[in-house]
């Protein structure tokens, strides 16, 4: 048997010759995975390699195990290996002093695998005393069944069957079937590369350099991100102007240059693998912006200041959306089914943060272009509502706007009462992880 609780170290600081060796253990484990995988998935799959036929193996590990999708070589390596894989996640923080969120994983029956795979949920550590009683009403998948995330109700949910009854149906589609998420530049260097007015001034850039930028998540407070918006961050002293100099450099840049030379950030990795090093690539004017990481909930803002931003935001192009229906669209993702889709589809990381990498992004369901069009006329009229919610982070004003959407796409009340009360659910239990008590 191997029991553990292996070090959870991110593949940044996870480098080296040490990654290295631990990616070909992990590979003559039988298991590939990426260069995005934590320190405890190579551990992991090393460790079931020990184990002899019928051996078991009990393990504390990142609830990045049920989500993460470079855990999925992984998640079927478990499967696999074993006759029975049962994993356990908590409602609260089992480990109050720390961020972590974490899932228990028992597995019995190595080398009789494929797997019957077992998911329960518990409200914290204490609950397991009854063990057998929490595996008794595990949610169990058969050998040739795999869910999109190992996590109770996920699937089986009945707001699960109403998200899907609304894509079968057409009035609900994925982000990707209009448009795609992406992420904005990659400077290296935020704090040398986009600059604060002042900064600006001081050091006599020419305003033919500087793009206007957005680096932070507050930067999109509403629906929408304008000129005036923009105006507003510069005179707050926000850094929102991004240097993007042309072939040939005035003396003032030049001396900019020498100045970030001095610091060293021609020395950081993102910058001195590039030619020159301070010209910041794949700086593009997205349709609008996503958060892609969220507290109360993600947002989505249209582009209408033409501005670019850092890939602390998710940059969204909108290709298949008419112009003219875009507004209308971003007022419409605020229905409890998008919102919803956002929470099933993410990540909840430590400190109650909701996180939307591209792809999963991709994945969030939008109303139908034709019922945004259809509905066009009164998500116009609720636009000043939703935005002016956004803007002054009014909680219950938002919940009444939302109401007021799902009205447009969701006609049934029982099927709106289910979406939000599991969204309700998600979301607290993400927050409760951020505050344990």
């Amino acid at each position: 048997m191997v029991i553990g609780n292996p070090p959870y170290i991110r593949y940044q600081e996870f480098a080296g010759r040490a990654r290295v060796q631990a990616l070909g253990r992990a590979s003559d484990a039988g298991v590939e995975l990426t260069q995005l995988a934590s320190s405890w998935a190579h551990f992991v799959a090393h460790a079931v390699s020990f184990l002899e036929a019928g051996g078991r193996l009990a393990f504390i590990l990142p609830a990045e195990l049920i989500h993460a999708a470079y855990a999925a070589p992984l998640r079927q390596h478990l499967r696999r290996s074993f006759g029975r894989v049962h994993v356990i996640s908590f409602r609260t923080s089992v480990f109050p002093e720390v961020q972590e969120e974490v899932v228990l994983v028992l597995a019995a029956g190595k080398s009789q695998g494929p797997s019957q795979l077992a998911l329960a949920e518990v409200e914290d550590g204490l609950a397991l005393t009854d063990l057998e009683g929490v595996l008794a009403g595990a949610e169990v998948f058969a050998p040739d069944e795999e869910p999109e995330k190992w996590s109770p109700g996920h699937e089986t949910h009945p707001a699960a069957r109403v998200l899907a009854d609304l894509c079968a149906a057409g009035h609900f589609r994925p982000l990707a079937s209009v448009g795609k998420a992406g992420i904005g530049f990659v400077s290296g260097a935020n704090d040398y590369f986009v600059l604060t007015a002042e900064e600006a001034r001081r050091w006599r850039l020419p305003p033919s350099s500087l793009r206007p930028a957005l680096v932070r998540a507050r930067h999109i407070a509403g629906l929408h991100v304008s000129a005036a918006d923009l105006a507003l961050l510069r005179e707050k002293g926000e850094r929102c102007s991004l240097w993007l100099p042309k072939e040939r450099l005035t003396r003032f840049e030049q001396a900019y240059v020498r100045h970030g030379e001095s610091l060293g950030i021609a020395e950081r990795y993102k910058c001195r693998v590039r030619s020159p090093w301070y010209r910041v690539p794949g700086v593009t004017v997205p349709d609008a912006f996503l958060t892609y990481m969220s507290d109360a909930a993600p947002r989505l803002c249209l582009n209408r200041a033409r501005t670019v931003s850092s890939n602390t935001l998710l940059a969204i192009r909108l290709t298949k959306v008419p112009a003219s229906l875009r507004r209308a669209l971003v007022t419409a993702f605020y229905n409890s089914a998008t919102l919803l889709s956002c929470e099933r589809t993410g990540r909840s990381y430590g400190g109650g943060v909701l996180k939307l990498e591209p792809r999963e992004a991709d994945r969030i369901l939008l109303p139908d272009v034709d019922l945004v069009a259809k509905h066009r006329k009164s998500l116009m009229q609720l636009e000043p509502e939703v935005d002016t919610a956004l803007r002054h982070r009014e909680e219950g004003a938002l919940s009444e706007a939302i109401a007021k959407i799902d009205r447009l796409f969701l006609t049934r009340q029982s099927s709106v009462n289910e979406v939000s009360r599991l969204r309700s659910r998600l979301r607290e239990r993400r927050k409760a992880r951020a505050h344990p008590r």
